[in-house]
């Protein structure tokens, strides 16, 4: 099993990048097993919790530089995970890159 915080953000339909918050509950986790990937962020007492599951072969991955909400600002080398059903995360590990990387192939992601 991998495990690591992350910074993530998601695609919204109107494609405008939206980060997550990582400080609350102590921030995005990426969890990665024998075949499943798992982006869960504990949001603290008051607000909900936000946790993707999903098999590590409905996704594919990329390597990309993406910035704040979308734009210049900020960039930071990501991992873009996109799913079957089109949901699109940008993830970027607080511990290697490479190791997230290697981790999401052994799960089955595909790089793109």
């Amino acid at each position: 099993m991998f495990s690591c915080r992350v910074r993530v953000r998601t695609r919204k339909p109107w494609n405008t990048w939206v980060n997550w918050n990582d400080r609350l509950g102590g921030g995005p986790v990426l969890n990665v097993r024998s075949g499943t990937v798992e982006i869960v962020a504990p949001q603290g007492m008051l607000l909900e919790s936000r946790q993707f599951e999903f098999p590590g072969h409905q996704a594919t991955i990329r390597r990309q530089r993406i910035g704040w909400a979308g734009i210049p600002i900020g960039k930071r080398d990501s991992i873009r995970l996109t799913l079957d059903d089109g949901m699109e995360f940008a993830l970027t590990p607080e511990s290697t890159f490479a190791e997230a990387w290697e981790a999401l192939l052994a799960a089955g992601a595909g790089p793109e």
